[in-house]
């Protein structure tokens, strides 16, 4: 069955209605600025922007969150992990609470300042599930998810769908048939309709009916995989770099589970191969995620001795850094040792 689910009830009494509205932020973590994309001492980075797509269920929990566009790789983890923790108000319709789907927040990450949060609503006026065909089901895995973008025109019609990542393609054409049919409340710039470029959706498939989100087969298997080499002793670069490929073909889409395993091992990968802003970046966001029970202390103290490790790194680049940054390098009495080195 598909993943969204109709509810016919019944009013019993005769309360208040509370009114309908789109979903609420109830709890909002502070989203700290990732270590790993610090500048270096007397460099300027510009702000990174990420923006963030997802769902909001009628338990005003965050599904299917996943990148629309990004200005610098580097904050993409930061962002998607703190959307994941994300608790709201559900959405109401029609009296009753209701999935909002297509949900965009926009990140802009400044160093040394607050970040900063803006959403931007998507607004869907009719959007019917896809038929799952049954000649699919027969290979289909429990859950299957086909990523799809396309345009919102100034009439509020779908155009130019078109699928980006599929888990399984024989569902490709009935994602794309039942967008193409999706009416939206066009994007108003300055009191009129404007067509909106680059939307996008991710339609799941389940067949269980459980609603759960499992690991899927290829991400476990790499994970583990990983893990495995690492305890093996395998150079841990090249561990990264099979991580680094099933981030890019998944992590986009990462359930929450998923995300706390996989950060949880490529912590470890790049805290042996001595990438320790990474690491840290890596085991908080494990940590934020739910890492099992068993790896929890283990992570915790992890974390405190990063924290220190690269405290110190921070302050020796600065200290290193600051002759130069001030242009007095060539009138210290160590200015020898720096030529001698």
């Amino acid at each position: 069955m598909i993943i969204e689910t109709f509810l016919f009830l019944v009013a019993a009494s005769k309360e208040p209605v509370e009114p309908d509205g789109p979903a609420e932020p109830i709890v909002r973590p502070t989203i700290a600025y990732p270590v790993s994309c610090a500048p270096k001492p007397g460099e300027m980075r510009p702000p990174g922007k990420v923006i963030i797509v997802y769902t909001v269920t009628t338990e005003g929990m965050v599904e299917n969150a996943r990148i629309r566009e990004s200005s610098d790789p580097c904050f993409n983890d930061a962002a998607l992990a703190a959307t994941r923790e994300w608790k709201f108000k559900p959405r109401r319709k029609n009296g009753f609470t209701a999935p909002q789907e297509d949900v965009e927040t926009t990140f802009t990450f400044n160093y040394e300042q607050a970040t900063d949060v803006k959403d931007f609503d998507a607004a869907p006026i009719s959007r019917a599930p896809p038929v799952y065909p049954v000649g699919c089901m027969r290979r289909a895995a429990s859950r299957e998810t086909v990523l799809v973008a396309f345009d919102v025109n100034e009439r509020g019609e779908t155009e130019n769908a078109h699928v980006i990542d599929s888990t399984n393609r024989c569902l490709n054409k009935s994602a794309l048939a039942a967008v193409e049919k999706w009416k939206y409340r066009p994007k108003i710039v300055d009191g009129k309709p404007v067509p909106r470029k680059g939307a996008q959706t991710l339609i799941a498939y389940e067949l269980d009916g459980s609603g759960s989100t499992p690991w899927r087969r290829q991400v476990l298997y790499g994970v583990k995989n990983a893990g495995m080499r690492l305890r093996r002793g395998d150079d841990p670069k090249e561990v990264l770099a099979d991580l680094d490929a099933i981030e890019k073909k998944y992590g986009a889409t990462f359930s929450r589970n998923e995300s706390a395993g996989f950060h949880q091992i490529r912590g470890a990968a790049r805290l042996q191969a001595k990438d320790y802003h990474g690491a840290l970046d890596d085991f908080r966001i494990a940590q934020r995620q739910g890492v099992d029970a068993s790896a929890q202390e283990a992570v915790s103290n992890t974390i405190v001795q990063l924290e220190a490790i690269v405290a110190a790194e921070d302050a020796a680049a600065a200290k290193a850094g600051a002759p130069e940054a001030g242009g007095l390098a060539d009138d210290t009495p160590n200015s020898g040792e720096s030529d001698a080195n």
